[in-house]
């Protein structure tokens, strides 16, 4: 220790003596504070942890001619730092050794590329963050982002849209070739040179020449939007948008607001008619069309107006016949004729009547008398006659009036009844076409024989059954005052266990109404086969000494009854799987206890109760042994 001590100060002496030190020499260099001579070792300077360019950490400040060994990598582009050499100048650290002292970097110099550079970016993402008009572009004008207006030009770096294209066309193609034969491409074409083009788009075949445009002209006498096919040298024009409002199909120039050059044809499959529309200034509409018999039409071809308007035949350009909602007629007196001498109709059949008129009896009618003597008649009256007011079809004699179709009779109408001509032969409407209402003085008869059920009129709130139909189920509601039951469940015969009613969930019985010797029984199904999770209840004695008896008068009850039981709200608390909890309204939601759903509670409270009878029982037993 003392030869250390020496040592030191021998050093330190020769220091203030000579103002240099020398290790491994004796002959320190004089313009060098401190030499180290050596052959086979090197200085070690003190490693430490930079976090960047522009921090002192992990010094406490700056120091201008610091120099350390720095271990880590850390710290943000451009102001980062990696294992090397540093000295601080006194404001930032500096990396020593670098090709270039002035820490180039794209961030704060220009500079050009020496080779190609390739960036590997892997799962990291390269994000550009600027403001400016023209944030970044190549070449110029060749390609632009604005990013103040969030827009991209090419050939512009002044973009007016989105995407501004400026001096070129647009092509959209898969950007392969087979055998070099160019893939289908979309080309969109601006007018650069002026002249009549306006600008199109071409959706090109494999062969850039075969394809199909859509091309605008802006030329007077051709201005307009035009559908081409092209095919090498040879142009089709498809369909024409004119200016001045006129459609073009196979026809460049329409001298009506739609023009066909060749036939046309409508469809419509969703509807199964198709139809064309004709309305004029003053709103007079008149159709042509065919229709099959699902539609409102009827099967076949069709010709008229859809405004309450005639529709007038013309021939040698004058009206000579008009039909209307109700009449067809001639347009003039002794005008025209209904067929002719040569040319004659085979049958003429009438709606209502044949034009036919009586003036003397203010009736008119055909009639029709079988070899049999039954007479029928056909016509039309006023209120005056025997018959009312109105057309009429019947029988004179006392026989059924009989209602054919295809030849065979469906219906018949007596003096007393409407009846089908036999059991289930033909329904009273369809399932598409339904009567409005249906109304009935007694009942209506629903089922196989004569003596089934009535379904009488009413609703659940005036009085009666009311039975409810929806997309989702239905539902039976039945109503009836005083002391009689509105709903009666019967059975002709039946044994103890017989189900009256039943209740379902998704075809899986939940509970029933059943038969016993003397009565019924109310049943919740409670089948050990559909259970898990077995296990003996924690409630019971303790849960029931919670709860709360009340008597008490329901609001509604003009008696004043009083009732013992609970209240849901508060039992809620205690047992919720026995309450259902209501809304808002008492009257049309109110909370519920389900009494049964506490049995069970009940008897595991009398087993506990029991058990501790039996256990007080046995210490007074012992108490008496003892004595």
């Amino acid at each position: 220790m003392n030869k250390i001590l020496y040592t030191i100060s021998l050093i330190l002496l020769s220091s203030l003596a000579f103002a240099q030190v020398g290790i491994g020499t004796i002959t320190p260099n004089s313009d060098a504070l401190l030499d180290i001579d050596a052959t086979d070792k090197g200085v070690l300077i003190p490693r430490i942890e930079l976090t960047s360019l522009t921090s002192s950490s992990p010094l406490s400040e700056n120091v201008a001619g610091m120099i350390v060994y720095n271990t880590a990598t850390a710290g943000t582009t451009p102001n980062n730092v990696t294992p090397g050499f540093y000295y601080n100048d006194g404001t930032v650290w500096v990396r020593v050794g670098a090709a270039n002292q002035d820490r180039f970097n794209i961030y704060e110099d220009d500079g050009s590329l020496t080779e190609n550079r390739t960036v590997t970016q892997g799962s990291n993402t390269l994000a550009f963050t600027s403001s400016a008009a023209d944030a970044f572009s190549v070449d110029g004008q060749t390609f632009s982002v604005n990013a103040a207006n969030d827009r991209v030009g090419i050939g512009t770096n002044n973009p007016f849209e989105k995407l501004h294209i400026n001096g070129g066309n647009l092509r959209i193609s898969q950007g392969s070739e087979t055998l070099g034969v160019p893939e289908p491409s979309v080309l969109i074409q601006s007018n650069l040179n002026g002249g009549t083009a306006g600008g199109k788009i071409e959706f090109q075949e494999p062969f850039s020449q075969i394809g199909y445009r859509i091309k605008q002209f802006t030329q007077d006498a051709i201005d307009g939007l035009y559908f081409q096919r092209f095919f090498t040298s040879t142009t089709t024009d498809l369909l024409t948008l004119r200016n001045n409002g006129r459609v073009g199909i196979g026809e460049t120039d329409p001298a009506e607001r739609l023009e066909v050059s060749g036939n046309a044809l409508f469809n419509n499959s969703a509807s199964d008619f198709a139809f064309s529309r004709y309305i004029s200034n003053d709103g007079v509409t008149s159709q042509i069309g065919s229709s099959s018999s699902a539609s409102a039409f009827g099967a076949g071809a069709f010709i008229g107006t859809v405004s309450n308007d005639p529709l007038n035949f013309i021939a040698n350009n004058a009206p000579v016949t008009r039909l209307t909602s109700d009449f067809f007629v001639p347009n003039g007196s002794n005008l025209v004729s209904l067929g002719s001498s040569v040319d004659r109709w085979s049958s003429i059949f009438g709606g209502t009547s044949l034009n036919m008129f009586n003036d003397s009896e203010d009736f008119v009618f055909s009639r029709f008398q079988s070899q049999g003597g039954v007479i029928s008649q056909i016509g039309s009256s006023s209120s005056t006659s025997a018959f009312g007011a109105g057309s009429f079809v019947g029988s004179f004699t006392n026989n059924p009036i009989n209602f054919i179709v295809d030849n065979f009779p469906v219906t018949r109408l007596n003096t007393d009844r409407f009846v089908p001509n036999g059991t289930n032969l033909i329904d009273l409407g369809s399932t598409t076409d339904r009567w409005r209402s249906v109304f009935v003085r007694n009942s209506v008869r629903i089922g196989n024989t004569p003596t089934s059920g009535n379904l009488f009129e009413g609703n659940s709130n005036l009085g009666g059954i009311e039975l409810v139909g929806e997309a989702d189920g239905g539902y039976i509601s039945v109503q009836r005052d005083g002391i009689e039951p509105g709903l009666h469940v019967t059975k002709r015969t039946g044994s103890s266990g017989d189900a009256l009613s039943a209740y379902f969930l998704n075809g899986s019985e939940r509970g029933s109404v059943r038969l016993t010797t003397g009565g019924v029984s109310f049943n919740t199904t409670s089948d050990k086969r559909l259970k898990t999770n077995i296990k003996e209840t924690e409630l019971g004695l303790e849960t029931i000494n919670q709860i709360d008896i009340y008597d008490y008068v329901y609001k509604s009850d003009k008696t004043n009854t009083v009732v013992t039981g609970f209240l849901a709200q508060e039992l809620h608390e205690i047992l919720p799987q026995a309450v259902y909890k209501g809304g808002d309204d008492p009257n049309n939601d109110p909370w519920q206890v389900d009494y049964g759903s506490i049995t069970p509670i009940l008897v595991k409270a009398i087993q506990e109760q029991q058990a501790q009878i039996e256990a007080l029982k046995s210490e007074i037993h012992a108490l008496k042994s003892e004595k």
